[in-house]
Order: structure tokens, then C-alpha cells, then sequence
């Protein structure tokens, strides 16, 4: 474990991934850009620089500290900080933005860039132990999705009076009582049957979180008489939040095509 503390350590193993993995492009994939670090399967200067920054990512981060023990206090040693090695023993543990980013992308090919927004900062605020910043941009996502979905449930609504109900709602932003409307409606519909499966399995359970993801943001987050957050409860939400959006959509898509 020693032996791979330091910055080169850590160099030499990324080329020995990246060979076995056979990972360094070929000729006819660079053409006349084809020069003698990936002939002889070495990391170019730019490589090494990359890795460099991904260490100081890390760093500031707090993943990570520099130096290893007394009497290797300085760079280029380095060691991970007691929440580096919670976010190493943890394997669910979200810690990489363009995964991140990517997951959300896939959840629908209309996926609201807003929501997408709210969710990065959530994770980068996060990443920065800005766990009050992190539950109001999470809160802020929910949030989004829920009016997204109500929006839906009142354009597949027929119902005039019901329809003008939920609409004065919508304007007000009265969230409990919205939400109340959203539940009733979904549930009257997997009553009659006309709701597949497929489309709300677990809506119960992802349709609270997001709704207890906005309470936190409300009450928790900047209420004066709370002032408090849990850090344990924020990392979960980000932890669900992608599942519970990918919920949302399954719903949106069943209401545009079932108007």
C-alpha cells in the first residue's frame, strides 16, 4: 500500500491499467499525431498532467491529503483522509460528476436541463461538504420534477372543476396540498387499472422521497427555528434522487401518450 502513496507510484499504475486494458491508441486510430508514447505504451506529458490534476481534484475535495505519515510529511506523498477512506469502503458511493451527469442524461431524452442543473450542484456542494447548499439544490430538483409532473397530471385531467382545482394549486404552489392531488390522481388510476405496472412500480416510496427531499430544503436547510441538516439523510437523496426522476419521467411519458 506504501509503495503506491506517492505521485509517481500512482502514475505507474494508471499506465499499467491503461496497457492491460489496452487502452493506448493505435496508429491508425491517431494517424500523423502517432508519436513515441503510445508506440512504446508510456503516458504523454499531457496524460501525466491529467493525472496530476485529478490528484489535486481530490485533494481539495478532501478525499485525499498530501503527505503520508511523520516523517514523509510533504509531496509527492499522499494519503487518504478519514472521509476518503468512508467514500472508498463505501462501493455505492457517488463521487464521479460525469457518471453522475451521465446517469441523469439517460433517464429520459427530454430531460429537463434545470433538474439536471439542481442535481450537479447538489453533488458538487456535496463533494465540498456544503451539506446545507446541498439539500436546497436537491430540494430544488425535486421540486422541479414535482410541478413537472403536476403540469402533466392536470393536461390529462377531465374533470373541469377537478382540472381548475389543481391548477389554482399549481399557481399558488401550495406543495402539500399538490402533492395531495398528484397521489389521489396517480392512485385512482392504478385503481382502475389503467395504469401499468411497469410504469408506477414504487411510486409510493419515490414520490415521498422527493417530496421529503423539498421539506428538508424548506425546513430543514433555512428555517430559522431548525438550522440543520443531516449529512447521512443528503447523501441518501443523492443516492435516490436519479431513481426517483427516472419515476417521474416513466410518468410523464405515460401522460403525454394518454392524454
Amino acid at each position: 500500500m506504501h509503495s503506491r502513496t506517492q505521485v509517481n507510484e500512482i502514475e505507474r499504475e494508471v499506465r499499467a491499467l491503461v496497457d492491460k486494458k489496452n487502452l493506448f491508441p493505435t496508429q491508425a486510430e491517431t494517424g500523423p499525431d502517432f508519436n513515441q508514447y503510445y508506440r512504446d505504451r508510456k503516458l504523454a506529458p499531457v496524460d501525466e498532467l491529467n493525472i496530476n490534476q485529478i490528484i489535486w481534484d481530490l485533494i481539495i475535495g478532501r478525499i485525499v491529503n498530501i503527505g503520508r505519515d511523520q516523517s514523509n510529511k510533504d509531496w509527492p506523498w499522499l494519503r487518504l483522509t478519514e472521509f476518503g477512506e468512508n467514500v472508498v469502503a463505501d462501493s455505492g458511493a457517488i463521487y464521479d460528476p460525469e457518471g453522475y451527469g451521465a446517469l441523469l442524461d439517460s433517464i429520459s431524452p427530454k430531460f429537463s436541463s434545470i433538474i439536471k442543473q439542481y442535481s450537479m450542484e447538489a453533488l458538487y456542494c456535496y463533494m465540498q461538504r456544503l451539506y446545507f447548499a446541498t439539500a436546497v439544490m436537491i430540494g430544488a430538483a425535486a421540486e422541479a420534477a414535482v410541478l413537472l409532473l403536476a403540469q402533466n397530471v392536470i393536461a390529462s385531467e377531465t374533470d373541469p372543476k377537478e382540472k381548475k382545482k389543481m391548477e389554482e394549486i399549481l399557481a399558488r404552489r401550495t406543495l402539500p396540498s399538490l402533492f395531495e392531488k398528484i397521489r389521489n390522481h396517480i392512485q385512482s388510476l392504478i385503481d382502475e387499472g389503467a395504469l401499468p405496472y411497469l410504469v408506477h412500480q414504487g411510486w409510493t416510496e419515490h414520490l415521498l422521497s422527493l417530496f421529503e427531499m423539498i421539506r428538508v430544503q424548506r425546513n430543514d436547510a433555512v428555517h430559522p427555528a431548525v438550522g440543520s441538516v443531516n449529512k447521512e439523510k443528503i447523501f441518501l437523496s443523492i443516492h435516490t434522487l436519479p431513481e426517483a426522476l427516472r419515476l417521474v419521467y416513466r410518468l410523464i411519458q405515460w401522460f403525454e401518450q394518454n392524454r
